[in-house]
């Protein structure tokens, strides 16, 4: 019995954040790039993959990043995987991290924000332009790369209260 009631607590938590997941998309999509004083858009899907891998362990942080990859993936890329590869990969090592670093560390939580950015970009960066023969590097990082970062650390450290909230109450309902 209790078994069970573990069970559907994880499929209606994964369920939550899938709806929350599809939200940040279309929010990310349709409604960021209107804002007329945003140089970069804060990547929303980036910070759900690695804030649900940094709060709830590995397998949700795995679970959420297959998602955004595969949304992104299915919205941006020709080839499937692009976007798979590189969230999976931050979503399960954000989750590993959950083992060693208390959730509540915001100061730790703007490192993950701005790492997690930094690898995301740098991927991007050396698979779509450097091995193209495109682009410098210098005027990707100031007018591509860096906006982007501070925008996905401002949105992390603004929903992050956010998040933790909803977990510390999704704790205690249980």
């Amino acid at each position: 019995m209790k078994s069970n009631k573990r069970i559907i607590k994880k499929i209606l938590k994964l369920l939550i954040l899938s709806i929350i997941v599809v939200f940040a998309f279309v929010l990310q999509t349709s409604l960021c790039p209107l804002i007329p004083f945003l140089k970069a858009s804060p990547n929303l899907l980036l910070f759900m993959t690695f804030i649900s891998g940094f709060i709830y362990g590995e397998s949700t942080g795995l679970f959420i990043g297959i998602m955004c990859g595969i949304i992104l993936d299915i919205f941006y890329t020709g080839q499937f995987g692009y976007f798979s590869l590189i969230y999976i990969i931050i979503g399960y090592v954000n989750g590993i991290i959950n083992h060693y670093v208390y959730e509540d560390n915001i100061s730790f939580l703007m490192i993950l924000s701005i790492s997690n950015s930094l690898i995301l970009n740098f991927y991007i960066y050396i698979s779509n332009f450097l091995l193209k023969g495109r682009g410098s590097f210098l005027h990707s990082f100031l007018n591509i790369m860096l906006p982007s970062i501070i925008m996905t650390l401002l949105i992390s450290i603004l929903l992050y209260k956010l998040a933790f909230m909803l977990k510390s109450r999704e704790d205690k309902l249980y």
